[in-house]
């Protein structure tokens, strides 16, 4: 691996001139959108950091697919002639990328907290929850399922409307041992409901019913949120901006193995399409199995002002995984002329 080439990449990848346009956009999408309360302030987070996801994803791979296109073609025989294995010119280019993507998270974190405006307490994704599949809420049974937490967490469930009627009146209990909490709503939309999970040991009892009203509730997920306590909303930044530098580590990382065999805006367009197949799965297994999935539902749980849970293990899997095909296309196919090999 080389400085010098990594600096080279970081320069063909992320040029001055080029920087310059995507802060001058990010700050003026900040400026024009700074929250005036909490709700709003969150709206304003998750719009700045999905223009980033965007307009950074979209650069990257294609600027990085163009470098090592470059190399891979008119600048063969000066990348020949240097003493460097071709693993070591895929690390030390994606290096460059690397580094291209830890600005771009560095930006978009300053940013969205300048549009988010208000740091105030808020809660914090712990994980997810398993919820009753195509539960329906209609007045007749209610829906009971358990679920594995702790004291002091929060249990919050995204529930849909069918205004069949005005309203529907919602009753949620939990139950642990000799313990029991409840809230109850009156639904008028679709909105999530929170319920503190009962002190003690144990499985959490969970039974949600329609207690009066005609109106239909649905439940809109197969799973619920688990939530503590976070100390600032700004906690945000750093979370989010671990999930886009793993989306954006993914992305180049193909792209500059696929441009060594297609042309660049190929490349960069196949290396982002092929993160979108986790959801012919799934939606449940594209957000615990790919960087991208992780990411955009960090995006929706940080525009409701939760703080989103860490990458999960699966994201960091499927990055591993695009890092290592992407070496491979690099090494295999580095110096290859299209149509043929050099």
């Amino acid at each position: 691996m080389s400085t010098a080439v990594a600096q080279l990449a970081l320069r063909r990848i992320a040029p001055l001139w080029l920087a310059l346009c995507v802060c001058g956009i990010l700050a003026a999408t900040a400026l024009s959108s700074r929250g005036d309360s909490n709700e709003s302030g969150a709206l304003a987070r998750q719009g700045l950091w999905t223009l980033a996801t965007i307009l950074v994803s979209t650069l990257l791979a294609f600027r990085a697919a163009s470098a090592a296109a470059r190399l891979s073609r008119t600048e063969y025989d000066f990348a020949g002639a240097t003493p460097m294995s071709r693993v070591g010119w895929f690390f030390s280019c994606w290096s460059g990328a690397l580094a291209a993507s830890l600005g771009a998270v560095f930006v978009a974190a300053l940013c969205g907290e300048f549009a988010a405006r208000f740091d105030t307490p808020c809660p914090r994704e712990v994980s997810l929850a398993p919820a009753p599949e195509r539960g329906v809420l209609d007045g007749r049974e209610p829906l009971r399922w358990s679920v594995d937490a702790r004291a002091g967490e929060t249990l919050r469930l995204p529930l849909t409307f069918l205004a069949i009627e005005p309203t529907a009146e919602l009753r949620w209990e939990a139950v642990r041992g000799e313990q029991r909490s409840q809230t109850l709503c009156t639904l008028a939309r679709p909105m999530a409901l929170e319920l503190a999970a009962p002190e003690g040991e144990g499985l959490v009892e969970l039974t949600l019913a329609r207690t009066a009203g005609g109106a239909i509730a649905l439940l809109t997920g197969e799973r619920m949120q688990r939530l503590v306590p976070a100390g600032s909303a700004r906690q945000s930044a750093f979370v989010l901006g671990a999930h886009a530098f793993l989306a954006w580590a993914a992305f180049t990382a193909l792209a500059l193995g696929l441009a060594t065999w297609i042309g660049p805006g190929l490349a960069a367009t196949l290396a982002l399409a092929l993160q979108l197949l986790g959801w012919l799965v799934g939606d449940a297994f594209a957000t615990d199995a790919t960087t991208l999935g992780a990411l955009l539902r960090a995006l929706e749980v940080a525009g409701h002002g939760i703080v989103p849970a860490w990458p999960p293990l699966g994201a960091w899997m499927h990055a591993a995984l695009c890092v290592s095909i992407g070496s491979l296309a690099f090494v295999r196919g580095f110096g290859r002329r299209c149509g043929g090999v050099r």
